[in-house]
C-alpha cells in the first residue's frame, strides 16, 4: 500500500438555476435577509471548530442549459464561482471534516452579474489581507469588497482594461504590510500595482512578445509568450530566455493540429518555478525546477500527455491531464504518488488554486483538531465544485494497525516520512510517532522486542510507558500527572497487559499450552524456562531503551522523567549487581532513595546503598555502611576501602561529621587520615583546629604528620616555629633511618654524600624545606641535625640561614664535595644549593661559545642591571673569593683541584675581581693555567669601560641639547626684575619673600604667587 496525500471531498453538487440569464445589468441578487458579517482586515484561516463535513444531497446538475463554471476562489467558509455568462455566485460552506459522514450543504448567500454581458469570469482572487476581491473579465480587472461583493468607486480602485492575464507576488513580502503587489500584463507591457486603500501603479515594463500566463516570486517574474519560457528581473528590467514552449499536434488529441498547448508557469517555492514543455515527439510533457537565475534544479517530473493545468500543494504537483485523469507527483524524490481517474459524465474542467478551505482532521490524536488541513487545490467539473484535501496519515495508517498490517503500515509511514518538509513538519512527525509508538506495542505484544525497540525509538515514547508494563520495576517515580499516551493507544496498551501477560500469551497463542493446567512436568518446565528467557530478553530491550533515552532527558531538563529513568536502571541492574550498577551510582543520577533502599537491602547490596546515599547526601548513612563493609566478613570487591572513606570525608562541609569518621581512617592510614584534611577545600579546611587536628594525627605518628605540616607549611605559609621545628625533626628522624639501613648498599654505588642525600623524594623536600625557614626555626633545626653525621647538604643550607658562610661553603667543599651546590650557594647568597638550573650550566661549555656566553652575563649582570641586582652581586662576589679561597686551600695537598678552580675562572669570572684572584693564587702558577681567565675578565673590564664611556657621551649629548634649549628659552623670554613693589597678579598682594612663578596669560607675562596660581588652578 502507497501513502495517499489526498482525499476528493465534493463541495458544490448544485447551482440554484433561478434568475440565472434575467439579468443583463449590473446587479445583485441576495439570498439571505442580511449580509455575512465582514471580517477584521487582518483575519487569517482559523482551525478553530471546524469539526463536520460538507457532501452533497442534491443529484440536480451544478449548472443547468449552456451556464458553465470557470473560475473558483475559496476564503475561509466562502467560496466564489465564475461563470461563463459573466456572474459571480457566493457561497458559505458549513463546518468541514473529512469524514465520511454527511453534513450540511452549502448555502448560495447571492450571485453578482458584472455588467460585462455574457463574457467568461476568467479569474477569481481573494485578498483577506485588505479585503479585496480581484475579478479578471473580459480583459478587465474589477475590484470588489470581502466578503459581500460590494462594488468599489472608480475614483478609490478603477478598473485596469486591456489585461491579458495577471499574477501576485507570492513572496508575502508586502502582505505583511496590508498591501498586495500585482502584476498586470498588457498586450506589450506588464504593469506593477500596490493594491491596498487603492490601486497604485508602481512601474511598468517593456514586454514585446506579450505573456500568455506568468507568475511571480519577490522581485523575479517568469512568464511565458508565444516563443519561449522566461525570467524577468524586475529591478533591472532584463529577461532571460529559458526554453521554447510547447506547441500542439494531432498526437495530442486536439482537432486543430496548428493549435498551441497553452504554456504553464507557477511558483514552487523560493525563489523556485515550474515549467512544462513537451517532451521529445509530444508524446509525453516534462516539468522542469529552475532558480530565479534560470538554472535547472531538482529534477525532472514526467506526464504522458501535456498537463491541462497545474496546482501546488507543497511538496506535491498537482496535474489535470487530458485524459481526465490528476497525477501527483512528490516534487521532492520526483515519484508519482497518487492518481484519480473520472469517467467522461464528470469531465473535469479546470483545476484551480485558492486561499484554501480548513477540513477538520478526525480525532484519532489529540493534536488533530488543533492542527487541521487546508484544502487549497480545487476541480471544477461539468457537475460539481471538488477539493483535493490533503489527507493526514494517521487516517489511512491507523486502520492498517488495527487489522495488525503492520508492515504495510510501516511502508506507508515510510513513504509519507520522506514528503516531510519545514512548513508541515509538526504534523507530520506527530502523526509518525504515533504510528511508530502503535506498531512498537504491537510487536512488544508478538515478543518482537527488538522490532519494538527501533519502533518506541522513532516514535519517540515515554519511558515511564514501558516501565509500567514491568510490575518489578515501575513503582511512584513512574506515574505521571499528564497523560502518556494517546487515549486510543492507551486503550490498547492496557488491553495487552503487562510484560508477564504479555509472555504468557505469547507462549499459549505459539505452542498452545496453559501453564495453569496440568501438563507434562517436562513440557512445562521447559515452557517456565522460555518464559523465563523472553522476560530477561523484555528487561535488556527495557535497559537498552532507557540508557539511550537518558540523554534526551537530561539535555531536555525533564526532571520528572530522569528520576524515573535512574531509579528503573538502578532496579534493572541491580537484578545482575552488573558493573553498570556501580558506574552509574558514581556519577551524576536522580535515581529515588525511597524506591530503591528496600530493594537494595532485600538483595544485600550494601555498597551500591552507600553510593545511592551518597548521592542523595545521605552521608552519615554511607560511612556507616561503608565501615560496616571494611570491617565486615565478606567486603565488596569494588569498594575503595580506606582510600574510598578518606576521599568522601575530604569533599564534606560538615567539620562535625569529619571528625567523627577521620579518627578510624587515621588508624588505619595516618597519611591518607592528613590528606583528608590536605585535599578539603581551604573554606572548609580554615574551620577546623590545626592542634586538634594534629594531637588525632600524633596518636599514630609518622607520615600523617609530615604530610599535614608539609601542606599547611608550604600551602597554607604557616610560620608557627614550633610545627618549622616538628616538621624538620619528623624529615631527620625518617631519612636517619633510612640512612643507617642502607649505607652500606649506597656507597657501595655512589661515592659523594649528595647522591646519598639524593636517593629519596623525601631528602630533596627536605631540603628545599630548610632552604625557606626563618632563622629562629634555623637555629633549633642546626641544633638537632648536628646529632647526625649523614645530613651534609642539609647542615649547608642551615648554615647559609644563620650567616655563616664559611662554614656553609666548607661542608659543601670538604664534606659533601658538592662543587656545583657550592657554586649555586654563592650565587643565591646562600639561600639556595639544590637548584643546579641557576648554577648557569648543565654541559661544560668551551672555545667560543663559552666565552660569547660569559661576556654577556658580564655585561647583563655589571652594567644592566639594577641597583637592587648590583647589591646582590656584591655579596655574591664576596662568596665566590670564599669559594675560591676554600679551593685554593684544599689544592695546597696536591693538583686534584685544580680542574675545579679553574672550571670556576672560566664560568664565574663575572663575579670575580682579577686583582684579587691575582693575589690569591699561588706564583707558580703558570699563565696558561689561568689565561680563559684573563683574557674574559679584561675583556669584561674593557666592555665596562667602553659602555661608560658610550654612556658618558649620550649623557655629554643631552646636557647640550638642554643647555641650548634653555639659551633659547632666554632669549625668547628676557629675565623678569623683581622690585620691591611687585604685586601678585591673583591676589594684588607684594610678591616680598615668598615663593613666585612667571606665567604668560592672554599674551601678556605675569607674575603670581605659587600657591596662588595652585588655587587659581
Amino acid at each position: 500500500m502507497q501513502f495517499q496525500p489526498f482525499v476528493l471531498k465534493t463541495i458544490l453538487s448544485a447551482l440554484l438555476p433561478e434568475d440565472q440569464s434575467s439579468a443583463t445589468s449590473p446587479s445583485l441578487t441576495t439570498h439571505q435577509q442580511s449580509p455575512p458579517r465582514l471580517p477584521p482586515r487582518n483575519s487569517s484561516l482559523s482551525p478553530v471548530n471546524l469539526t463536520r463535513s460538507l457532501s452533497a444531497s442534491s443529484t440536480s446538475s451544478l449548472f443547468s442549459g449552456k451556464v458553465t463554471a470557470e473560475s473558483v476562489e475559496t476564503w475561509d467558509k466562502n467560496v466564489y464561482v465564475g461563470t461563463n455568462d459573466g456572474y459571480i455566485y457566493h457561497y458559505l460552506a458549513a463546518d468541514l471534516s473529512l469524514s465520511d459522514d454527511e453534513d450540511e450543504s452549502p448555502q448560495l448567500i447571492q450571485k453578482r452579474n458584472l455588467g460585462v454581458g455574457k463574457k467568461s469570469v476568467e479569474r477569481i482572487v481573494a485578498l483577506p489581507t485588505i479585503s479585496k476581491l480581484v475579478v479578471l473579465c473580459d480583459s478587465t480587472i474589477m475590484f470588489f469588497t470581502l466578503p459581500d461583493l460590494s462594488s468599489i468607486p472608480h475614483e478609490i480602485m478603477a478598473p485596469i482594461r486591456g489585461v491579458t492575464c495577471l499574477c501576485f507576488d507570492e513572496g508575502n513580502s508586502s502582505f505583511q504590510k496590508n498591501r498586495v503587489s500585482m502584476c498586470a500584463v498588457k498586450r506589450r507591457a506588464v504593469q506593477f500595482y500596490q493594491l491596498g486603500d487603492g490601486a497604485v501603479l508602481e512601474r511598468e515594463t517593456s514586454l514585446p512578445d506579450g505573456a500568455i500566463t506568468v507568475c511571480r516570486f519577490e522581485n523575479h517574474l517568469c512568464f511565458a509568450d508565444t516563443y519561449s519560457y522566461k525570467i524577468l528581473d524586475i529591478r533591472t528590467s532584463r529577461a532571460i530566455d529559458l526554453i521554447p514552449t510547447s506547441k500542439g499536434n494531432s498526437d495530442w488529441g486536439i482537432k486543430n493540429s496548428s493549435a498551441s498547448l497553452k504554456p504553464i508557469v507557477t511558483v514552487v517555492d523560493k525563489g523556485e518555478f515550474l515549467l512544462i514543455t513537451a517532451a521529445a515527439g509530444a508524446q509525453s510533457a516534462l516539468g522542469m525546477f529552475v532558480t530565479s537565475s534560470g538554472d535547472p534544479t531538482r529534477g525532472t517530473l514526467q506526464w504522458p500527455s501535456h498537463p491541462r493545468a497545474i496546482g501546488i500543494h507543497f511538496p506535491y504537483v498537482i496535474a489535470l491531464l487530458r485524459n481526465n485523469t490528476i497525477q501527483i507527483h512528490n516534487l521532492l524524490d520526483q515519484k508519482l504518488m497518487q492518481s484519480f481517474g473520472f469517467t467522461r459524465n464528470m469531465e473535469v474542467r479546470n483545476l484551480v488554486e485558492t486561499n484554501g478551505m480548513v477540513f477538520s482532521a478526525p480525532s484519532i490524536l489529540d493534536m488533530s483538531q488543533s492542527l487541521p488541513s487546508l484544502a487549497t487545490t480545487f476541480l471544477i467539473t461539468r457537475d460539481s465544485l471538488m477539493t483535493l484535501a490533503p489527507l493526514p496519515l494517521i487516517t489511512q495508517v491507523d486502520s492498517l494497525l488495527d487489522t495488525n498490517r503492520v508492515e504495510e503500515a510501516l511502508d506507508v509511514a515510510e513513504d509519507a516520512r520522506n514528503t516531510i518538509v519545514s512548513r508541515r513538519n509538526e504534523r507530520m512527525r506527530y502523526e509518525l510517532e504515533y504510528i511508530y509508538r502503535k506498531a512498537g506495542f504491537i510487536y512488544l505484544g508478538e515478543t518482537l522486542f527488538d522490532d519494538a525497540l527501533g519502533l518506541f525509538l522513532k516514535g519517540n515514547l515515554d519511558p515511564r510507558v514501558l516501565i509500567k508494563l514491568f510490575p518489578d520495576i515501575s513503582g511512584p517515580s513512574s506515574e505521571s500527572d499528564t497523560p502518556l499516551l494517546e487515549e486510543k493507544l492507551n486503550d490498547y496498551v492496557d488491553g495487552i497487559g503487562n510484560i508477564n501477560d504479555i509472555v504468557t500469551n505469547s507462549l499459549q497463542k505459539n505452542y498452545s499450552v496453559n501453564l495453569n493446567t496440568p501438563e507434562d512436568e517436562e513440557t512445562i518446565q521447559s515452557i517456565k524456562q522460555m518464559h523465563s528467557v523472553l522476560i530477561s530478553n523484555a528487561k535488556e530491550i527495557l535497559v537498552r531503551y532507557l540508557v539511550k533515552t537518558r540523554p534526551k532527558s537530561i539535555k531536555e531538563k525533564k526532571f520528572d522523567l530522569k528520576k524515573a529513568i535512574d531509579t528503573a536502571l538502578l532496579k534493572l541492574y541491580s537484578e545482575s549487581n552488573s558493573e553498570d550498577l556501580y558506574k552509574m551510582l558514581r556519577t551524576k543520577n536522580d535515581c529515588i532513595l525511597s524506591e530503591c533502599e528496600g530493594i537494595l537491602l532485600e538483595r544485600k547490596q550494601f555498597y551500591p546503598l552507600a553510593l545511592l546515599y551518597v548521592e542523595n547526601k545521605e552521608y552519615h548513612k554511607a560511612l556507616d555502611l561503608m565501615l560496616k563493609i571494611y570491617d565486615g566478613p565478606d567486603p565488596d570487591t569494588r569498594f575503595g576501602g580506606v582510600a574510598e572513606v578518606a576521599e568522601l570525608l575530604s569533599r564534606l562541609a560538615d567539620p562535625t561529621l569529619v571528625l567523627e569518621y577521620v579518627p578510624w581512617v587515621i588508624e588505619r592510614d595516618p597519611s591518607l587520615g592528613a590528606e583528608v584534611f590536605v585535599r578539603m577545600n581551604p573554606e572548609v579546611t580554615a574551620k577546623f583546629d590545626k592542634a586538634q587536628v594534629l594531637s588525632l594525627l600524633e596518636k599514630n605518628g609518622g607520615e600523617g604528620i609530615r604530610r599535614y605540616l608539609e601542606y599547611l607549611i608550604f600551602q597554607c605559609e604557616d610560620h608557627n616555629t614550633d610545627r618549622h621545628t616538628t616538621l624538620a625533626t619528623t624529615y631527620i628522624e625518617d631519612l636517619s633511618g633510612m640512612y643507617e639501613k642502607n649505607l652500606q648498599d649506597v656507597l657501595g654505588e655512589l661515592e659523594t654524600a649528595f647522591a646519598v642525600a639524593s636517593i629519596t623524594s623525601p631528602s630533596i623536600t627536605f631540603m628545599h624545606f630548610l632552604e625557606k625557614r626563618t632563622d629562629d626555626a634555623s637555629n633549633k633545626i642546626l641544633e638537632k641535625i648536628l646529632e647526625f653525621k649523614y645530613f651534609t647538604i642539609e647542615r649547608a643550607i642551615l648554615f647559609g640561614r644563620v650567616g655563616e658562610h664559611e662554614k656553609a661553603l666548607e661542608t659543601l667543599v670538604y664534606d659533601a664535595k658538592d662543587y656545583i651546590g657550592a657554586e649555586v650557594y654563592c650565587i643565591y647568597e646562600g639561600k639556595r644549593v639544590c637548584d643546579s638550573d641557576a648554577s648557569g650550566y648543565n654541559q661544560p661549555k668551551s672555545g667560543v661559545e663559552a666565552e660569547v656566553e660569559a661576556e654577556e652575563s658580564a655585561i647583563i649582570s655589571s652594567i644592566a642591571n639594577g641597583p637592587e641586582e648590583i647589591s646582590t652581586q656584591s655579596l655574591s662576589e664576596k662568596l665566590f673569593h670564599k669559594l675560591l679561597e676554600v679551593y685554593l686551600n684544599m689544592s695546597k695537598s696536591g693538583n686534584a683541584m685544580l680542574p675545579q678552580i679553574t672550571r670556576l675562572l672560566d664560568a664565574r669570572f663575572s663575579y670575580l675581581d682579577i686583582s684579587e684572584v691575582l693575589q690569591m693564587i699561588p706564583d707558580e702558577w703558570s699563565v696558561d693555567t689561568i689565561h680563559s681567565f684573563l683574557i674574559r675578565s679584561l675583556r669584561k673590564t674593557m666592555n665596562i669601560h667602553l659602555e661608560n664611556q658610550v654612556l658618558k657621551g649620550v649623557a655629554r649629548g643631552q646636557n647640550l641639547m638642554a643647555s641650548a634649549e634653555l639659551v633659547q628659552c632666554y632669549m625668547n623670554e628676557p629675565p623678569v626684575v623683581i622690585t620691591p613693589e611687585l604685586t601678585c597678579a591673583v591676589c594684588h598682594k607684594l610678591i616680598g619673600e615668598a615663593i613666585f612663578a612667571c606665567e604668560t596669560k592672554f599674551g601678556k607675562r605675569q607674575i603670581v604667587h605659587l600657591h596662588c596660581r595652585s588655587e587659581e588652578s
